[in-house]
């Protein structure tokens, strides 16, 4: 892939110097808010250093990497509940920040975390987070697919350094530590994450606090960007009738005529995809008619589709006709129920939470905040994508074959979508009711 070559570096790492070094020292760090300008102090214990091979497309650890059962629990749990409503959910970002909290937790608080994860030890999740940042990440001219991860620390705690330096060699995430409650941290913590996504999710950001009984955040983002192999032709499009689960509404769709690939099906659905130039592919999965996306998250088969796709029996080649409404689709995701729901109980619990890899200084400690925005764009030239998942912990009181048959893919009523990396993981999922790009 044209761009993986290249020795790529997020941008937080341009700054950075060697990790044996406290780059930012009680530093004085300007903002402008509000037309006046904001400072206060701040340092960075950790710096990561990252891997040579980033940017690579390491194949090999594909089979290491397989997250099946994370993805059949969490997709239905964290795109469900949006009856009617437009979800767009990142399981790539939600499994690096749970992973970083499995890093600063012990005990059953742990356990519970790792058996979400499907990892036995604390190990095999840093090789199974290790090869999917290096798997998928990427950058260059044919598009990106950028990770990033950060956490946030309260200059009032003390902290094992250890446990911030693993989090810098495994997860790849700086740690920087200031006062919580300080506007002008939260402005530093918002500002990090636009520069990390675009700015896609800025409307999401701009929300972020960490009150004064916050001891830490824990951040990943996730910025994709693709151009399709083979473009919409603008001059194709037609206006058509999307049938919601409001009511129909007319709506611009872009149309494929003839492509050849790959048509897929299930009992209750259909699914073809298409491809980007840098490697990665956008799927559609759509229900059969009297089936809502939410009943096809509920469905054995489906999730099983969505989970592994590859290899699935039942497919054909075909010449596909393609109608496809533009979208443009965002959400923001409170995490901490579906987390109970998937048995991660004891971080929510202040009397039995266990961080004491973290720090021996809390009172109390508990995850008080787990969120996740999301926003996925799709136009004639491809697919922009964005997600940040924010963890905080509080301390406190609380060739086609002849004969090829002619496919009509015609998505005009809620469909379910996904964006896969390489190694064939769902970088983002969404379901589409009410396309409004």
């Amino acid at each position: 892939m044209s761009g993986n070559k290249e020795k790529s570096r997020p941008s937080w790492l341009k700054w950075a110097i060697p990790a044996a070094v406290i780059i930012i020292a009680a530093a004085v760090l300007f903002f402008m808010k509000g037309g006046t300008v904001v400072s206060f102090d701040a340092r960075a214990l950790a710096v990561a250093e990252y891997p040579d091979k980033i940017g690579e497309n390491l194949g090999y650890r594909y089979n290491n990497a397989r997250l099946d059962d994370f993805l059949k629990k969490s997709i239905p749990e964290f795109l469900g509940g949006h009856e009617g409503e437009n979800a767009v959910y990142s399981p790539l970002s939600a499994y690096m920040a749970l992973s970083m909290l499995a890093e600063t937790t012990d005990g059953n608080t742990r356990a519970q975390i790792l058996e979400l994860l499907g990892c036995g030890d604390i190990e095999k999740l840093r090789e199974i987070a290790g090869a999917l940042w290096e798997t998928n990440y990427c950058t260059g001219d044919m598009g990106k697919c950028v990770l990033a991860s950060s956490m946030w620390l309260n200059d009032e705690t003390e902290y094992n350094q250890a446990t911030t330096d693993a989090l810098a060699k495994y997860y790849y995430a700086s740690a920087y530590q200031g006062k919580m409650g300080d506007p002008a941290y939260d402005a530093l913590l918002q500002k990090w994450i636009n520069d990390q996504t675009g700015g896609l999710l800025s409307n999401h950001s701009s929300q972020l606090k960490m009150p004064e009984d916050i001891f830490i955040a824990l951040v990943n983002t996730v910025w994709f960007k693709g151009t399709w192999s083979a473009k919409f032709n603008e001059s194709f499009n037609e206006t058509r009738t999307f049938h919601g689960p409001y009511g129909d509404a007319e709506r611009e769709f872009m149309v494929s005529r003839g492509g050849i690939g790959y048509y897929y099906w299930g009992e209750n659905f259909s699914a073809i995809s298409r491809s980007f130039t840098n490697g990665r592919d956008m799927w559609f999965i759509l229900p059969d008619k009297g089936v809502t996306p939410e009943e096809l998250l509920q469905d054995e088969e489906a999730m099983r589709f969505i989970a592994n796709k590859y290899n699935w029996a039942n497919r054909q080649m075909a010449r596909i006709y393609l109608f496809l409404p533009k979208f443009d689709v965002d959400s923001n995701t409170d995490m901490l129920p579906g987390l109970e729901n998937l048995g991660v109980t004891d971080a929510l619990n202040m009397y039995v939470a266990d961080f004491s890899p973290l720090s021996d200084d809390l009172d109390l400690p508990y995850v008080s905040k787990a969120e996740q925005a999301a926003r996925v764009i799709v136009d004639e030239e491809g697919c922009e994508a964005a997600a940040y998942t924010v963890i905080m912990g509080a301390a406190g009181s609380s060739g086609p074959p002849a004969n090829m048959e002619n496919i009509i893919f015609d998505i005009d009523r809620p469909f379910i979508f996904t964006i896969t990396g390489p190694d064939g993981l769902p970088l983002f999922a969404g379901i589409v009711n009410e396309p409004n790009g």
